[in-house]
């Protein structure tokens, strides 16, 4: 990579930024890399956009380039929505796990906890494997796939597993006091048991039940029975039959209707 940069340096006089721009794209594979990540076609489409900014800019230096595109970034997030709420504002908030990284609140509840683990792999045009070797998409799915796609079959699975693990530890450490999973009171492979396993700690429990993992940290498990719902929550089959009816734009339907639905 420094004999890359050297080279470039000293090409420089003769070179404009869309020309060193696409020149290192294309010495270090770049999109080649970006096509092996998630979303790939995306990551390559977002480079050739800038290449195409580049051309356009010819008579720019490398820093006046530079300065440029720093700049429309500052606009665009300038120009992003605007809160509704101050930030520390003592509301809830839902997140997704990935833009929930770097926040920290004082409880979490994950509500998603009783979703099987499916190791699925990101769809991706080319998989990126030990020692500089790519092979294409769909290479494990031959009928008669090589030893090698049978190994990076393998490979991938192990590392689409380990990015499984990091969300659920991000999902995990956003809470500073309390950390409340919603998840049935069942075995199987779910998130739930995973944290569990990771305790020692039973897949199963027959009542209420605290348990001590730690100096002033502990597990509190609150069991509701299989047909009971939260208090709060009642579960009526017949009524929420009526209220999909309605919502399906049953021309019957007065707020009257709804007012005594809800009290009922």
């Amino acid at each position: 990579f420094l004999t890359l940069v050297q080279q470039l340096q000293q090409e420089r006089a003769r070179l404009d930024v869309a020309q060193t721009l696409l020149r290192l794209v294309h010495r270090t594979g770049y999109e080649t890399r970006l096509l092996c990540r998630p979303e790939g076609k995306q990551r390559v489409a977002n480079v050739r956009k800038l290449l195409q900014i580049a051309s356009e800019h010819r008579e720019m230096s490398l820093a006046q380039f530079v300065e440029m595109v720093d700049e429309l970034e500052r606009i665009a997030l300038r120009e992003g929505e605007a809160p509704v709420l101050e930030e520390m504002a003592d509301v809830v908030r839902i997140y997704t796990v990935h833009g929930a990284k770097g926040l920290q609140v004082p409880v979490v509840y994950l509500p998603d906890v009783a979703r099987p683990i499916r190791r699925r792999p990101q769809p991706r045009l080319l998989a990126c494997l030990p020692a500089q070797r790519f092979i294409a998409q769909g290479f494990a799915r031959a009928s008669a796939p090589s030893p090698l796609a049978l190994a990076a079959a393998t490979w991938l699975r192990q590392r689409e597993w380990e990015e499984e693990l990091r969300v659920w530890y991000v999902a995990m450490t956003r809470a500073i006091e309390h950390l409340v999973f919603v998840a049935p009171n069942s075995a199987g492979q779910l998130w739930w048991n995973l944290f569990l396993d990771a305790l020692q700690l039973p897949h199963t429990f027959s009542e209420d039940t605290v348990l001590r993992i730690a100096q002033g940290c502990e597990v509190q498990v609150q069991v509701f029975p299989d047909t009971a719902f939260p208090p709060g929550f009642e579960h009526d089959a017949q009524r929420f039959q009526q209220l999909a009816a309605w919502l399906q734009g049953d021309a019957t339907c007065q707020v009257e209707d709804l007012a005594q639905w809800l009290q009922s």
